[in-house]
C-alpha cells in the first residue's frame, strides 16, 4: 500500500497532485502537511474532493522537524512511503530573506524528515526549469551548477533547494516544470500571476494600441499543469526515474511576440502594432505606481527575453512511452485565456502587484 506525504496543501499543484494519484491509486493514504492559517481552507478542500483516505496534518516547513506533533510524526516515520515536496514561495518578486527561510531551509528540513523514514520508496521534489538562472543555451536534464547567475531570488533559492536534495543520499525524483499555467482542457489555474500578467496588462490597455513588451525573440516555455501533474504521478513510481531529474517541459514552445499576439487576439480580438524597447519597459515598472497601473510585475519581463531551450530528451522518452507529452499552446491557449475572462473579477485570483 502507497502512504503519501504532500507538502504545500491545499495548494493548486498540491491538490491536482492529489486528484491524480487518487485515480492511478485508489487504495492509497494521504498525509497532508498544511500550515495552520490553511486549516480551514484545506479541510473544505479535502471534504470536496471526499478525501476520506487523507489526514491533515498541521505543520510548517521553515521549522525543523516541520512542527509535526510527536505522535503523527512517529506514525510518518513508520508508514509513509513516497514524500511530495511542492511547498515553496513561487513569486518571482519575493524578498531574499523570506525565499531563503521558504524554499532552502525549509526544503533542508523536509530532507531531513525523509532520512528518518523507514519505508521511503521515492523522495520527489518540485524544482524548477528556472535553476538555469540567466543561461542561454541549450539546457539539459543532468546539469545543474554552471556558474549561473540568477534573475531573482525565487531563481537563486530554488537552485539551492535543488543542490540540497541532489546531495542527499535518498532516492530522489527531481521534476523541472517549465512555466506552469491553467489546465490544458479546462483553463482552469488558482492564481493569474506569471505569464497571466500579460493579459492582466492588455486589460489595462486595451482601449490603446498594443505594444510589444521589448522585441519578443526568447521563446517562454509554458506548460499546462495536467501534463506536469500527469508527468509527475508516473514518475514518481517509475523505477528508471529514480536519481533523475526530468525537464517537464514544452519541447516546442514559443517566442514571446507569438505568444503575446495569440494572447491578445483571443483576449482583445487585435495584434499589437508597435514595440516598447526592454529598458523603457523595466524603467516604467521601477516606478510603483505605473507599475500598479499597468498591473504588472517588473520580474515577469525577464521570462520573455532570456533565450534558453530546454533539453527533455530523458523524460520525453520515458513519458511517451506511456502516452504522456506535453499539448502544443495552440491547442489549449483559448481556454487560458477564457477561463481568465470568466474569473477576472475574482481577486482572490490577482496577486495585487506590490
Amino acid at each position: 500500500m502507497s502512504i503519501y506525504f504532500i507538502t504545500g496543501f491545499p495548494g493548486f499543484l498540491a491538490v491536482h497532485l492529489v486528484k491524480e494519484l487518487r485515480k492511478q491509486n485508489p487504495s492509497a493514504f494521504y498525509y497532508l502537511l498544511v500550515q495552520e492559517g490553511q486549516l480551514e481552507k484545506a479541510q473544505l478542500v479535502k471534504e470536496d474532493l471526499q478525501l476520506l483516505n487523507a489526514q491533515l496534518v498541521e505543520g510548517d516547513i521553515t521549522m525543523r522537524g516541520l512542527g509535526i506533533d510527536p505522535v503523527n510524526r512517529e506514525v510518518i516515520n513508520e508508514t509513509v512511503t513516497h514524500v511530495f515536496h511542492l511547498a515553496a514561495i513561487y513569486d518571482l518578486a519575493v524578498p531574499a530573506d523570506i525565499a531563503w527561510r521558504t524554499n532552502v531551509e525549509g526544503t533542508s528540513h523536509v530532507v531531513e524528515l525523509c532520512e528518518d523514514l523507514s519505508n521511503l520508496k521515492r523522495f520527489i521534489y518540485f524544482s524548477t526549469a528556472f535553476v538555469s538562472g540567466n543561461r542561454e543555451e541549450t539546457i539539459y536534464e543532468h546539469e545543474l551548477s554552471k556558474g549561473q547567475a540568477f534573475k531573482n531570488h525565487y531563481e537563486h533559492t530554488k537552485y539551492e533547494a535543488e543542490v540540497i536534495v541532489e546531495h542527499s543520499s535518498l532516492p530522489v525524483t527531481i521534476v523541472r516544470p517549465g512555466i506552469v499555467i491553467g489546465d490544458s482542457k479546462t483553463g482552469e489555474t488558482s492564481k493569474f500571476d506569471g505569464p497571466y500578467y500579460i493579459l492582466r496588462f492588455f486589460d489595462q490597455v486595451q482601449r490603446l494600441p498594443i505594444p510589444f513588451l521589448g522585441k519578443g525573440d526568447a521563446f517562454v516555455n509554458l506548460v499546462p499543469v495536467d501534463f506536469v501533474i500527469s508527468a509527475t504521478t508516473y514518475l514518481a513510481h517509475c523505477d528508471e526515474a529514480v536519481n533523475q531529474t526530468f525537464h517537464l517541459t514544452d519541447p516546442a514552445p514559443y517566442p514571446a511576440k507569438k505568444l503575446y499576439e495569440m494572447f491578445c487576439e483571443l483576449l482583445l480580438h487585435k495584434k499589437p502594432s508597435w514595440i516598447l524597447p526592454k529598458f523603457v519597459v523595466l524603467n516604467a515598472l521601477s516606478v510603483k505606481s505605473l507599475r500598479k497601473r499597468l498591473d504588472v510585475v517588473k520580474e515577469t519581463i525577464d521570462y520573455f527575453e532570456c533565450n534558453a531551450h530546454y533539453d527533455s530528451t530523458r523524460s520525453s522518452e520515458l513519458l511517451s512511452s506511456v502516452g504522456i507529452t506535453c499539448p502544443d499552446l495552440k491547442t489549449y491557449i483559448e481556454e487560458i485565456v477564457h477561463f481568465y475572462v470568466r474569473n477576472r473579477i475574482d481577486d482572490e485570483k490577482k496577486q495585487p502587484v506590490q
